[in-house]
């Protein structure tokens, strides 16, 4: 993620769609120009053929909450 705005910005928090789906993300604020790693954990026992789930990031920045969407195909 980068921040390209001119304050900095803290994540507070990760929603997902579904239990299967998780993240993990710094607590420390992104900086302006600065980027930050959102890792995203899908448990996949449960999932088989085409999944789309929805993340939810709530943060400081001006928009609040953005949707991630995590797309992706089980085979066996």
């Amino acid at each position: 993620m980068e921040n390209v705005g001119t304050k900095p910005i803290a994540i507070q928090k990760a929603d997902a769609s579904c239990g299967c789906l998780s993240a993990s993300f710094d607590k420390e604020p992104i900086m302006p120009g600065k980027t930050a790693d959102l890792t995203v954990h899908v448990k996949t026992e449960s999932l088989l053929g085409m999944f789309s789930k929805v993340l939810f990031l709530n943060s400081s920045a001006d928009e609040g909450v953005k949707l991630i969407r995590v797309v992706g195909r089980i085979t066996e």
